[in-house]
């Protein structure tokens, strides 16, 4: 199984629009610094799966030298717009059909956008089951991280080996725990590195569990552990700092590994 990750970001990239941040300015400088928003491609030999479909998913086909002939399967991990907007792409190609899955409360949600509805009305997607799905290898389950919006974390499975992809949460429950300990290769939300990210504003808050507290918990697991969906504001250097104890990495834009 071949893991490559199109985008690393959070919800407004790296640079992010109109922000003079020490990390966006370098960015603006040095285009290894850029990060798009999160995205996946998994490719098992029999199936190429993309997990999270953002804004930037044209670009990310384009970088990987990728077309929507070759998507076997979408899965999308919740409505945010960083990781949804894309689907609205899959109309620009010549590709009808593709299958797109979410949870059942998210494709309840889907189905109320007009776009979407298009999607599905002139043919070029499909929503399918979570049940029709593990002939993929994938399987979903809940996690929390905004109560407004459905979040699922992913699991791809492929001749015994399982990744586990979660960009957005706000803690680990006991159900995450037991699902983790299956996996190979834990991918996890890296948004801010302390709980306290500003004065006044906690990551939990923002819907999300600090690195330096899901570190320690993820690396009692001895598992691979990579971060990613990492927010403008965040110090990559302090991040790849901290995670060096807990032997783990923060992944960039283009990082491709095997497993």
């Amino acid at each position: 199984m071949q893991i490559s990750f199109l985008g690393t970001g959070a919800n407004g990239g790296v640079p992010q629009l109109d922000c003079r941040c020490t990390q966006c300015e370098n960015a603006r400088l040095d285009p290894a610094a850029e990060r798009l928003r999160s995205s996946l491609l998994i490719e098992t030999g029999d199936h190429k799966i993309i997990l999270d479909c953002g804004p930037d998913f044209r670009q990310q086909l384009q970088r990987h030298h990728l077309n929507l002939q070759e998507i076997d399967l979408v899965v999308i991990t919740h409505l945010h717009f960083d990781h949804a907007a894309g689907l609205m792409e899959l109309s620009c190609g010549n590709r009808l059909g593709i299958p797109i899955l979410a949870s059942e409360a998210n494709q309840a949600l889907l189905r109320q956008k007009p776009e979407v509805n298009f999607l599905l009305d002139s043919g070029y997607i499909r929503l399918i089951s979570p049940t029709l799905a593990q002939r993929y290898g994938v399987t979903l389950l809940d996690v929390p991280h905004d109560s407004s919006f459905p979040t699922s974390a992913i699991v791809v499975n492929h001749v015994g080996k399982r990744v586990w992809y979660s960009p957005d949460v706000h803690v680990i429950t006991d159900a995450m725990l037991q699902a983790m300990q299956t996996c190979d290769l834990l991918i996890f939300d890296a948004t801010f590195l302390k709980e306290s990210w500003k004065p006044g504003v906690t990551a939990k808050e923002l819907g999300h569990l600090a690195i330096e507290q899901s570190a320690p918990i993820l690396s009692a697991l001895n598992k691979r552990v990579i971060y990613s969906h990492i927010n403008h504001s965040e110090d990559t250097s302090a991040v790849k700092s901290f995670l060096k104890p807990f032997n783990s990495v923060l992944a960039s834009d283009g990082l491709t590994i095997s497993l």
